[in-house]
């Protein structure tokens, strides 16, 4: 058994928030009925969302497919922009889940469609509760956290059946706030929210300060630590050539082992997927072929990800792949809206007559930030298993050798759900 550095080697944090917005006096008389605990911004932090047998395999299923349909369609509107990226859609699909419980008409429907949400609204948030309950159930400490949180204007009322969707099928902690007389603090409290569910890796994810209109504010997190199965051994890590999307060559620490994994290939493009020490964790990352990145990304589809993962085997695999640590925020709104997700935003066609009967409300920022550290850490006791599975495979050895921009993609597997999406295209950046 080789001897391993032990730490966890591949932490992905992000957090996707959305702030509702008053759009000016469209007082509406009668509803309401919850009210928001008078109580401090900031005392407690939902970390487990309920579990609950709600919903059928069927619509957990189509949630999934959904998700997964999001995660490549957000990713290539983030690609666009060049430069690294990194993003959890499924925490931007949670975040905006909650608050497309209060959508109605064609806010409603324009929201469906841009992200996927193929259920009517009874069945699609049981669904999405027993999913996420999924995802977070019986891990040990580390792994997969998912936090939902609500921030609310003191006092203001909220419909009892929206309270009821988030709070049941969400787990949201709700927390009152004070943004008409003190924006600055209401903003303080929720980035240090952020700050605690992210284990301090994003920092002042709003800025500049909410306005004095904002009446809620709805948040997701998610914090994701994992160890290799077969970590990378530091002492075969060595500087070498990248060659960056921009066309510049950089020297970046290139990790290496020889190692069994799952590995296919086209004419397009080569894959390989890394084991995590909890089994229903894998990354996968994708590297075009020279000169086919932009064909990749264009013809990304969970069907054409769920063929090559089908066709691969087990091989004997030469790894050379980056250490690359970055940080990215997006301003969702713009790629929203090209989705389809127009009168969200729009101050005079938003209907979110579902959340309250107060006065109209609209999203005016869907904003989201994501980290991650690639790097060779793992743990020794896993290795065993790896040596058995060495033991039983065969095949020729294939090099991959991902020194130019590649993709990559962190899944749990039984669940059927992308947890996280990006590109390195500098791995020596410390940004987009």
């Amino acid at each position: 058994m080789k001897h391993r550095d032990i730490i966890g080697a591949l932490p992905p944090l992000c957090v996707a928030m959305l702030l509702c917005l008053l759009v000016g006096c469209d007082r509406r008389e009668g509803g309401g009925g919850w009210f928001a605990p008078r109580m401090p911004a900031l005392t407690c932090l939902a970390e487990a969302i309920p579990a609950g047998a709600d919903a059928t395999e069927d619509d957990v299923a189509v949630v999934a497919e959904g998700m997964n349909a999001f995660t490549l369609d957000l990713y290539r509107r983030l690609a666009a922009e060049g430069g690294n990226v990194v993003a959890s859609p499924a925490s931007v699909s949670l975040a905006c889940g909650m608050a497309y419980a209060g959508a109605r008409g064609e806010t409603e429907s324009q929201m469906a469609a841009a992200l996927h949400y193929n259920l009517p609204q009874d069945r699609l948030h049981p669904a999405v509760r027993t999913l996420a309950s999924r995802l977070v159930g019986g891990q040990e400490s580390g792994g997969l956290r998912v936090a939902n949180a609500m921030w609310l204007q003191s006092g203001y009322p909220l419909l009892p059946g929206f309270t009821e969707v988030v709070g049941r099928d969400y787990g949201a902690a709700a927390y009152a706030a004070d943004f008409q007389t003190d924006p600055a603090g209401a903003t303080r409290s929720i980035n240090d929210w952020v700050r605690s569910a992210t284990n301090d890796r994003i920092r002042d994810l709003i800025q500049p300060d909410l306005s004095r209109d904002t009446r809620l504010v709805l948040a997701n997190a998610v914090h994701f630590l994992e160890a290799w199965e077969e970590p990378f051994e530091r002492k075969m890590t060595e500087d070498g050539d990248f060659s960056t999307l921009d066309g510049r060559v950089v020297v970046a620490p290139m990790m290496h082992q020889r190692e069994m994994h799952q590995y296919a290939e086209t004419d397009d493009l080569q894959a390989v997927w890394l084991r995590y020490r909890y089994p229903t964790h894998r990354a996968m990352l994708v590297l075009p072929r020279p000169g086919r990145l932009e064909a990749v990304e264009a013809a990304l589809t969970p069907q054409t990800l769920a063929d090559l993962a089908a066709e691969a085997v087990w091989c004997d695999v030469d790894l050379i792949v980056p250490r690359f640590e970055f940080t990215a925020p997006s301003d969702l709104v713009q790629p929203l809206t090209d989705m389809g997700m127009v009168d969200a935003f729009d101050i005079s066609r938003a209907d979110f007559s579902g959340m309250t009967s107060a006065e109209r409300l609209f999203i005016s920022r869907a904003l989201h930030k994501a980290y991650i550290r690639f790097d060779e850490k793992g743990t020794e006791a896993a290795a065993a298993t790896a040596v058995a599975m060495e033991a039983a495979m065969a095949g020729d050895r294939v090099e991959f050798r991902a020194d130019k921009p590649f993709l990559f993609l962190i899944e749990d597997e039984p669940v059927g759900v992308h947890l996280f999406i990006g590109r390195v295209a500098d791995p020596t950046a410390s940004g987009p």
